[in-house]
């Protein structure tokens, strides 16, 4: 394997980290901005034909140099990444359920599923950042989970 091969293999795996973050935290926090609810105000063929010029730039940008830099690779691995996940973002018509949906949703997993809710790390453990929504989500969801197990050791119910 030649230098500009390791280049190029080395650049699609920072655009893969890259487009990640981009999907896991930019993406979402640009849906709550004036320009993300816009977008999601728009009507469905106008939203339709956002999609399509999104699509059609990127594939332009992603292909128009048949043999690209590691640089070019790497941005034209994160921009074929965008227009998708972006769509995707503006045409959901999917809210987070309300605190009361949540709780009646967990109400019917088993004692295991109840079990892993909270063993996914926290911003908690970061002692520099604020609590976050999520983590005093993940707190009350905790909660629920201890009082919903001792509801059913009390009511006879099996673990």
């Amino acid at each position: 394997m030649d230098r500009s091969q390791v280049q190029k293999i080395a650049s699609h795996v920072a655009a893969s980290y890259v487009s990640r973050e981009l999907d896991r935290v930019w993406l979402d926090r640009l849906m709550t901005t004036k320009l993300g609810q816009k977008l999601k105000a728009l009507s469905q063929t106008e939203q339709r034909a956002f999609e399509l010029i999104a699509y059609l730039s990127s594939a332009y940008v992603v292909h128009s140099n048949p043999d690209p830099t590691a640089l070019r690779s790497f941005l034209n691995g994160v921009l074929s990444d965008i227009p998708p996940e972006l769509a995707k973002r503006m045409m959901s018509e999917n809210d987070p359920p309300d605190p009361k949906t949540a709780l009646l949703l967990l109400e019917h997993l088993n004692d295991s599923e109840l079990g892993t809710i909270s063993e996914a790390e926290t911003e908690e453990n970061n002692p520099s950042s604020d609590i976050s929504l999520a983590v005093k989500l993940r707190k009350k969801i905790e909660i629920s989970r201890k009082n919903m197990i001792q509801n059913r050791q009390v009511i006879g119910r099996p673990k």
